[in-house]
């Protein structure tokens, strides 16, 4: 059955006529109209008075229902808690919704007023179960028109009536309960099972919106079988025709993600913080243009001696001494080129001190400017230390030069050798002339001690031994120089030799001193025999001659003459033995000292010519002594001076340990007649 709407133009009279009857009948205007036309026209009426209230009073109730939830839907669209696609899908329920009522009110506004007494009562139920059928039929697609779009919201929704049961769930209110949609209509909150404290949380709310009839809104956690979602919800009520609350529709966005967000930021922002706080640097972040400053830790303020809120209330630069125009220039261009830059500066403190920093600055987004990000340190101590080293340096330096000592570190993986300025001098080099290299190393020695000292190398080495030798190098203009080298290896954690260093004395003196030694004591040693020699002749002459024939000998005065010039020779080389040299010994075959020096008295604690006679076994620990003997042996067959270390007890005082150079004198025969240490 199809309606169609007309206009009909009455006279004013007529009008005012259907009015007063349509008053006093309890009847509308257009009813009347209707019914008059159709007892015109001998059309049946479509419905009873009883029939047409009743379906007015349904339709103004889910007018009334409808509209409430169109008035929730849109304070959720202003309070921006809905996508763009629930935006969309709200929009379209409205059109749905409008064109729907539009339909009902034209159905029930255009229903003609019946008369009984003219139709039969069958035909009147039939026409009025048609009816009722057509307004389920648009009740159902309204029905399913909504059940679709709030389907297809993700949010949580549900209706609960005032008893708290559940009359609507939408689908992903069903998976959130974890429950079949058929199986929530009808039930309660106590009914699912839910928490204790959800369930408290929702009844209290259901019973504040029956009550208030205000909406409420806030945040809730639901739990389920795998995790927990937090969500945030409003829960409005829908009021029927008369204004009483007859049901509640409760509205729950997934915030989960956000919140885990918020967290995240929360405790970001909080370790950024305590990182920002608990830094041992200070941390200055100042506005890239104005250079105000914007925030600073309170290790900063530890350091210059101001509170924080003095830090904000001064100018940058009264802190940051000034720095001069091209390395302010240079600073900033690395800074835009790279983006960060190191460099020392001074800052100046509360109480005037300037203190020496190190500042390392990026460029950074700060509550969204550009600032730089300073960290600064205090780097007064290391400050000092680098004085300290370098005059630690200085006096090295001076101490290594004053007593001719070089050190030299060699990484014997790569064989790279690395010397102190004097060593290169000790071997002939320009400053900074040396390249490093083992095979120029090699190059400049002796070529009879290269094997010698390579050998050397490789045994301290091998048997992880003290590296203790003497060679001679050559310098370019053919001088030669004799060095004592020291050193040792060191190891890795497996064993395997790593580097190798140690120090290097020019020894050349001391050596050119012991050649003089030695031959000094050659050359008295061959005028004692020469003497030993006359004085046997001598007295041989004198005991065979009588007095007066010694007294005529013509030889006598010849052998005086020698005699007196070899006293004379031997006090010579005996002052020129105490002027020059700090210990000298002589001790015949046996060991006894038959020549010192002066120097020689005064370490062993013992007067001017105290020792002479004294075995010189007794300066010495008994447990060096026969390393001593054995020595001497070694010279009755190799005529060679040797170089050993012993340890000494003076006659009074403390022991000392020496290294002594011994050589030896020899007669005619070729034996061994005194040595010389």
């Amino acid at each position: 059955m199809t309606y169609t709407s007309i206009t009909l133009q009455l006279p004013e009279e007529l009008r005012q006529a259907i009015a007063a009857h349509a008053t006093a009948n309890h009847t509308s205007e257009d009813s009347l109209i209707l019914s008059v036309l159709a007892d015109a026209f001998e059309i049946p009426p479509l419905l009873t008075p009883a029939i047409a209230e009743a379906t007015q009073s349904q339709q103004a109730e889910l007018e009334e229902q409808i509209s409430e939830l169109i008035s929730n839907l849109a304070e959720m669209q202003q309070g921006d808690r809905l996508s763009l696609e629930d935006l969309r899908q709200i929009a379209d329920l409205k059109q749905v919704i409008d064109s729907l009522l539009e339909i009902d009110r034209s159905l029930l506004e255009f229903s003609p007023e019946p008369f009984e007494s003219r139709f039969p009562g069958q035909r009147l139920q039939q026409q009025s179960a048609d009816l009722a059928l057509l307004i389920n039929e648009r009740n159902s697609q309204q029905a399913i028109v909504l059940n679709q779009i709030l389907s297809g919201i993700p949010d949580l929704i549900f209706v609960q009536d005032r008893l708290g049961r559940f009359t609507y769930v939408n689908p992903a209110g069903a998976r959130t309960f974890e429950c079949d949609r058929n199986y929530l209509v009808g039930k309660t909150c106590e009914d699912l099972h839910l928490s204790a404290n959800l369930t408290a949380l929702l009844n209290e709310q259901h019973r504040k919106v029956f009550v208030s009839g205000q909406p409420l809104s806030g945040e809730i956690n639901i739990p389920t079988a795998t995790a927990s979602r937090d969500y945030e919800y409003i829960f409005n009520p829908i009021r029927g025709i008369q204004g009483d609350i007859s049901t509640a529709v409760f509205v729950a966005r997934d915030i989960t993600e956000r919140k885990q967000t918020e967290i995240a930021l929360r405790e970001s922002e909080e370790k950024y913080r305590n990182l920002f706080e608990s830094a041992t640097d200070s941390i200055f972040i100042v506005d890239a243009v104005t250079h105000e400053l914007l925030e600073v830790n309170w290790v900063a303020s530890i350091l210059l001696g101001y509170t924080r809120r003095e830090l904000f209330s001064i100018p940058f630069r009264e802190i940051s001494l000034p720095l001069d125009t091209s390395r302010r220039t240079s600073l900033m261009r690395d800074l835009e080129n790279f983006g960060s830059v190191v460099f020392e500066h001074v800052y100046r403190c509360k109480d005037g001190r300037e203190v020496p920093v190190e500042i390392s600055s990026r460029v950074i987004e700060y509550e969204d400017r550009l600032a730089i990000l300073n960290f600064v340190r205090d780097i007064t101590t290391r400050k000092q230390a680098e004085t300290y080293l370098r005059e630690s340096e200085e006096k090295l330096r001076i101490a290594l030069e004053a007593a001719q000592l070089g050190i030299w570190d060699t990484e014997l993986t790569t064989g790279r050798i690395t010397w102190s300025p004097n060593l290169e001098t000790m071997f002939g080099f320009l400053p900074g002339a040396f390249d490093g290299s083992y095979e120029t190393f090699l190059s400049h020695l002796h070529p009879d001690d290269r094997d010698y000292v390579q050998q050397a190398v490789s045994t301290a080495i091998r048997r992880q031994e003290d590296y203790d030798i003497e060679f001679r190098v050559i310098w370019s203009d053919g001088t030669v120089r004799w060095i004592a080298s020291k050193g040792k290896a060191f190891y890795s954690d497996t064993g395997k030799p790593v580097r190798m260093a140690g120090i290097n004395l020019d020894i050349t003196n001391r050596k050119r001193a012991e050649d003089l030694i030695y031959k000094v004591h050659q050359e008295l040693t061959q005028q004692s025999n020469e003497l030993d020699t006359v004085n046997r002749q001598f007295l041989d002459e004198s005991s065979r001659s009588s007095p007066n024939e010694t007294s005529t000998n013509p030889a006598l005065p010849s052998l005086k003459a020698i005699w007196k010039s070899v006293e004379i020779q031997r006090r010579r080389y005996r002052d020129l033995f105490n002027a020059v040299f700090d210990i000298y010994l002589v001790v015949n075959s046996s060991g006894v000292i038959q020549e010192t020096s002066q120097a020689a008295t005064v370490l062993f604690s013992s007067k001017l010519d105290g020792l002479v006679g004294t075995a010189c076994y007794r300066l010495i620990f008994e447990q060096d002594r026969s390393t001593l003997k054995s020595q001497f042996d070694e010279y009755r067959q190799v005529k060679q001076p040797r170089v050993l270390e012993l340890r000494f007890k003076p006659l009074r005082g403390n022991s000392f340990s020496a290294r002594i150079t011994i050589s030896a004198a020899y007669n005619s025969m070729g034996e061994v007649i005194s040595f010389a240490s």
